[in-house]
């Protein structure tokens, strides 16, 4: 401000020489500068402003004023005292008079163009609810204050009654100042910039440190909220963590003895009575030492009774056998619950092997959970064998993760076993996350080359959460992925920006989702590299699509980043042309002068390991809205013969509606196993009636992403639900099969018809396209049977299928908790 009032007062002097006896030449002077320094601002502020921010950052910006000032007051002081002037018309004062018009025009714009939005950026780092007044005292008291101080000074060198050249010299001696405060105070932002790491990263380690217990299951938000729930939220977050995680049930239910509702903890420790958890003892004990209600002491006491009296039988001996062969269920469980507890046996193993076959399922999730506690080496083949079942899949999995160490090589033999499935892969790749050893970090490591990039997910997903510690030699390849994954993204961008035919937005909005998941991974990787909470507050300011936070985002990365890295990272996060990114990175745009048909033909030849099966899809959709005579071509008719039957059925319908003879003539040429099936189907699709495309696996992929409880989910994850789907029909008037219980029943998913649920209170709940039913979603594990009331036309997923997508997939179970957190709207 004091620099700007200098050349505000220097500039005004030498107008006033230059046209003291012109005033209509002064005004028109005064005129054109102004528009000089308007237009000026706006192409500064349009075209450089943010390209110096991107390349050379904040502090060059804040910078530039200063240095261009500094360099013009060089000039004219080397002006006034080399050459001299004696009068407004000689040539010293020409020269003098365009150096002083060039450094106000310049002073001007690069002021409101370049330096108040950049310096605006060194406020970013300040706490939210003192950013807004801090800024505004600066900008208003403080810009004043040095105002004032300018004409002060101006004042006291009138007096002195000094030449030109000493105003200069004031002037230049201010801005040498400016560029020390500059660099000070960038010094200081970067503090600030480290110090707001630190506080940040205790702020998310001090929220985790609040949780009474850390659930897999549970986010953060439920379960502090849920001492406060009513008793069907509990019922179905209760039911919810028994199923996909047996081993914390217990811990979830000693948590909610503590629970503002009295209906909640007689519910609670009326689960206890019936399970008689040895574990329950100390918690039954606090209830009974703190509470202020007697039917509630009175049931805990009970429960405590029970638990002691069965615990005593136990350790005599007496009744275990009896107990393990059991008609009542909660009897066997209660012996399962009870050798985990206890040293192993001949006699307690005989019964675990009998547990392990009972008919009832939670009777043997509950055995399996003692085989991992006891870890006795003559279970682990039976352990490794359910790990490949989709029942007992994830459960043997955790069971095996308690084991350690000893049978990781086993694991091995298992992962790499011919024909292996990806579920088993994947459980495999969990077990080692959960072992979190040495060895199992070590084993995660190894499959970082392996071919399938779903594997490739896993294990960077596991590896990130046990800190895997990165040595140069990982973290260079660590780098090499995420500058292949950013090359990515930029060639994601180009096919978005050169499509023209996307029947409902469908393949622009899969290439966003690509992105936003490669993204995903990238901060993955990062968080390998770099401090996991700092890239955590990275990635929530980028998200936030402000672009305040998005330029703070990229400071923070400017701290703490590797020079190779920034090089990559920075351009592709920042708001540039996409041709200044191809520029920096120096790739080339492979869309050039390309049309949708080219543009599709990339896609769907593109490598599976940079584009998901869901965008192939869509590209093959699109290509059947072309007018083009060329669409049958070699790439659209080798799609007819993918083993991908997503992919095949879209190839077989595009090529089918733009000619039916050439489908004709391709189809005798499919294999056996699919031509029955893709000559029937096809031909009934009617492509007059959208609705029809239901038909095709494609059309029910579209249906799903409709539907509340997938509609958010990522293409790949999609892709995993689609695969588990089955369409399904019910007749008006016929009863769904609930298998007696809500809770444990298929998830059914409506497209098209309607059906009541009436419960054994006679409570009605109504149900139509697009609403999910079964699974224990929305509802309680109560009895229910249905009425339906107009045919019902749909997708169903397996009860355990259901089950093991939770399992896999965070995001599904985090969608699951919010619809059963909040109110169901009926």
């Amino acid at each position: 401000m004091i620099a700007f009032k200098f050349i505000e007062f220097i500039y005004s002097n030498a107008l006033e020489q230059r046209y003291i006896n012109d005033e209509q030449s002064l005004f028109a002077f005064i005129g054109i500068a102004n528009g000089t320094i308007m237009i000026l601002s706006f192409l500064i502020q349009t075209f450089v402003n943010d390209r110096i921010i991107a390349d050379y950052g904040v502090k060059t910006a804040v910078l530039v004023m200063p240095v261009i000032l500094g360099v013009l007051s060089i000039v004219a002081i080397f002006i006034t005292t080399a050459f001299g002037f004696s009068g407004v018309e000689s040539a010293g004062f020409a020269a003098y008079f365009i150096v002083i018009v060039g450094a106000y025009v310049f002073t001007n714009s690069l002021r409101d163009a370049m330096e108040n939005p950049a310096f605006k950026l060194y406020f970013l780092p300040l706490e939210d609810n003192i950013r807004f007044d801090i800024q505004t005292k600066i900008e208003g008291v403080i810009g004043q204050v040095a105002t004032l101080v300018a004409g002060g000074f101006m004042l006291l060198l009138s007096f002195v009654n000094l030449e030109r050249a000493y105003f200069l010299l004031s002037l230049l001696f201010i801005v040498v100042l400016m560029v020390f405060v500059v660099n000070a105070l960038h010094k200081q932002y970067n503090d600030v910039l480290h110090k707001k790491l630190s506080t940040l990263k205790k702020n998310v380690n001090n929220a985790d440190a609040k949780l009474p217990f850390n659930s897999v299951v549970l986010n953060h938000d439920v379960i502090l909220g849920l001492l406060k729930s009513d008793l069907n939220t509990v019922k179905l977050n209760l039911d919810l963590v028994k199923k996909i995680e047996p081993g914390q049930y217990y811990e979830l239910l000693y948590y909610l003895l503590n629970s503002d509702k009295e209906e909640v903890v007689m519910y609670v420790l009326k689960l206890i009575t019936e399970i008689k958890p040895l574990s329950s003892l100390q918690p039954l004990n606090k209830v009974i030492e703190n509470t202020k209600h007697g039917q509630v002491k009175m049931m805990a006491e009970n429960a405590r009774s029970m638990i002691y009296h069965f615990k005593g039988i136990m350790d005599e001996g007496f009744l275990l056998d009896q107990m393990a062969r059991s008609t009542n269920i909660n009897e066997r469980e209660f012996v399962a619950h009870y050798l985990s507890n206890h040293e192993s046996s001949n006699k307690n193993d005989n019964l675990l092997h009998l547990l392990l076959r009972d008919p009832n399922n939670q009777v043997r999730k509950s055995a399996i959970i003692a085989v991992g506690k006891i870890k006795r080496p003559e279970f682990w083949p039976m352990l490794l064998e359910l790990i490949q079942s989709n029942t007992f899949g994830s459960l043997a999995q955790k069971s095996l993760s308690l084991i350690g160490d000893p049978v990781i090589g086993r694991l091995e033999a298992v992962f790499y076993k011919s024909g292996q499935s990806l579920q088993t892969m994947r459980r495999v790749l969990k077990t080692y996350g959960r072992i979190g050893s040495e060895k199992a970090k070590e084993a995660l490591w190894n499959k970082m080359d392996y071919p399938d990039k779903q594997i490739q997910q896993e294990v960077l997903s596991n590896l990130s959460g046990i800190g895997l510690v990165v040595n140069a030699e990982r973290a260079s390849k660590i780098k090499d992925i995420i500058k292949s994954d950013l090359i990515n993204i930029v060639w994601n961008n180009l096919a978005i920006r050169t499509v023209r035919i996307d029947m409902d937005n469908q393949l622009i909005e899969s290439l966003k989702e690509e992105n936003k998941k490669t993204f995903d991974h990238i901060y993955t990787l990062l968080a390998m590299i770099y401090d996991k909470s700092s890239i955590a507050i990275v990635k929530e300011n980028i998200e936030s699509n402000n672009p305040d936070n998005i330029t703070f985002a990229i400071e923070l990365l400017d701290v703490f980043l590797d020079e190779d890295l920034k090089e990559y990272i920075i351009p592709v996060l920042d708001d540039i042309p996409i041709e200044d990114k191809l520029s920096k990175l120096n790739i080339y745009d492979p869309f050039v002068d390309a049309s949708d048909a080219d543009l599709f033909k990339s896609i769907i030849n593109r490598d599976y390991n940079q584009i998901s099966r869901w965008t192939k899809a869509c590209a093959l959709f699109n290509m059947a809205f072309l007018d083009e005579d060329d669409i049958v071509s070699d790439d659209l008719i080798a799609q007819l013969f993918n083993p991908d039957q997503l992919l095949c059925e879209t190839a077989a319908w595009v090529i089918y509606s733009h000619s039916p003879y050439d489908f004709q003539i391709l189809s005798k040429r499919i294999p056996e196993h699919s031509k029955r099936y893709i000559t029937k189907l096809i031909p009934e699709i009617d492509n007059h009636n959208i609705n029809d495309i239901f038909k095709l696996k494609f059309g029910k992929a579209r249906f799903l992403k409709k539907i509340e409880l997938f509609n958010t989910l990522s293409t790949s994850v999609l892709n995993e639900v689609l695969e588990i789907c089955e369409e399904t029909y019910y007749p008006e008037g016929t009863t769904l099969n609930l298998k007696g219980n809500y809770s444990v029943s298929d998830l059914i998913l409506i497209f098209k018809g309607k059906l009541s649920l009436v419960n054994n209170t006679g409570e009605t709940f109504k149900f139509g396209n697009g609403h999910v039913i079964g699974g224990g979603i929305h509802l309680s594990g109560d009895d229910y049977f249905s009425v339906i009331e107009e045919d019902i036309i749909g997708l169903k997923i397996k009860y355990d299928d259901y089950l093991e997508l939770l399992n896999n997939h965070k995001e599904v179970l985090e969608k699951v908790l919010k619809l059963n957190n909040r109110q169901f709207v009926l």
